[in-house]
């Protein structure tokens, strides 16, 4: 189990004690993310018709090519509960 991956602080732009690194998170990674594949997780996508659908992000991003999993389904519903409110995801 992959517990607590990111800092509490937000996505790579934050110092160890929280602080932010500058005063308009330029360059604090965030804004790698996708704004569809954020859409999808709130509309909770779980087709596979997009590569940004979070089924899609999870084959091609989460596992190792031509990996198979009987628990695919559960690994993408628990993406699905990722929070996108507003100073959490992303970043």
């Amino acid at each position: 189990t992959l517990q607590a991956p990111v800092s509490p602080y937000g996505f790579g732009g934050t110092r160890r004690d929280g602080s932010r690194l500058t005063d308009d998170d330029a360059g604090a990674g965030a804004g790698g993310a996708n704004p569809d594949f954020v859409q999808r997780l709130i509309d909770h996508d779980t087709t596979d018709e997009a590569p940004t659908s979070p089924r899609s992000v999870f084959r091609t991003g989460y596992v190792a090519p031509g990996y198979t999993s009987d628990h695919e389904d559960v690994w993408v519903e628990s993406m699905l509960t990722t929070s996108t409110a507003g100073g959490n995801y992303p970043g």
